[in-house]
């Protein structure tokens, strides 16, 4: 099996400090055997801050040579109770104030330098990864990351060693299949399948005023979602061209749901009668955009059933949402 560079380094972030709400051992287990598989190392790092300490102990390296290995110490302890023995020792990098969005841009600043393929972020169970993920450190993180973040999930299910399918689901946009073309190398890595879902559907109040009154909306087809359908099995024809190119096996599902609040439904229905390890897409919010922040990637988080590695806005440059609405129209 191919590998990627040996030297690229995955960011994990962890809070050692989180002694009742660790994450479960066995989807850690599970996501450091993809990544030794996909050939990364993995970086844990987590971020100190360091608002409340006297800044006299700080400039005479008081606090510093206390507190930093202390910190280090802990989250070494953090690892090993976790089972996570195959990772890069600890990193305690400091930020200058206890802000959030501040701790953000010091992560991000790192997995940047270190060329990071991923960040990955992981459930601590308690509150459950759909409020990790649209809490402040993960939504400031997915929104502001120009790389992928991986979110693992906290799921009962039994963890497994190896990821042989990746669900991804799409709205054919533009930057959808950027997220895509960045997913390819490490599905090869992994010499996992690609199963691409297109999910056809409208917004909700693109039929709820009309249906109320027992009409059709008079601004959609009758034809919708046929035409939709056929478009989506010719479009997907071409990504799985692209995939086989590249070495990776690759399939499509086109399905019709109706309105945009039921795929997140139909990408977790398809998620377990594929019986995939991965589910991986793009977030970026429109009004027609099936996934968007709020909507579709926020149900799938709070599912708990798979890990979902995501590509933000940044990840397609400042104008990912513009040109996601130019991008999205189809014939």
């Amino acid at each position: 099996m191919s590998t990627l560079n040996q030297t690229k380094k995955v960011i994990w972030a962890i809070d050692p400090f989180e002694m009742e709400t660790r994450p479960n051992p066995g989807i850690i287990q599970e996501f450091l055997a993809w990544s030794k598989a996909a050939g990364y190392a993995i970086q844990p790092i987590h971020i100190l801050p360091v608002s409340t300490i006297d800044p006299a102990e700080i400039d005479d390296g008081t606090w510093l040579q206390r507190s930093v290995p202390s910190a280090e110490k802990t989250a070494a302890q953090y690892l090993t109770d976790l089972g996570a023995k195959d990772t890069l020792p600890p990193r305690v990098p400091l930020c200058p104030v206890q802000s959030r969005s501040k701790a953000v841009r010091r992560l991000l600043d790192l997995a940047e330098s270190e060329g990071s393929p991923m960040i990955a972020l992981s459930s601590h169970g308690r509150t459950g990864l759909g409020r990790l993920a649209l809490g402040s450190f993960a939504e400031n993180l997915l929104l502001q990351s120009r790389i992928p973040v991986l979110f693992l999930s906290h799921s009962d299910r039994k963890p497994e060693s190896k990821i042989q399918r990746i669900l991804f689901p799409t709205d054919l946009s533009k930057n959808s299949r950027t997220a895509f073309r960045l997913l390819l190398p490490q599905a090869k890595a992994l010499d996992a399948e690609v199963v691409l879902l297109y999910a056809v559907a409208v917004a909700p109040y693109a039929v709820a005023g009309p249906a109320a009154l027992g009409s059709v909306d008079p601004g959609i087809p009758e034809d919708y979602f046929e035409v939709q359908a056929a478009w989506g099995v010719e479009e997907l024809k071409l990504w799985v061209a692209e995939a086989n190119g590249q070495g990776v096996k690759a399939r499509s599902i086109v399905k019709e749901e109706g309105v945009t609040s039921q795929i997140a439904r139909a990408v977790l229905a398809t998620a377990d009668h594929e019986k995939v390890q991965l589910i991986a897409m793009a977030s970026l919010s429109g009004a027609f955009t099936s996934f968007a922040l709020g909507s579709v990637a926020r149900d799938v988080f709070r599912s708990q059933r798979y890990p979902v590695w995501v590509c933000g806005p940044k990840v397609f440059g400042v104008d990912a949402i513009r040109d996601h609405h130019a991008s999205t129209a189809s014939p």
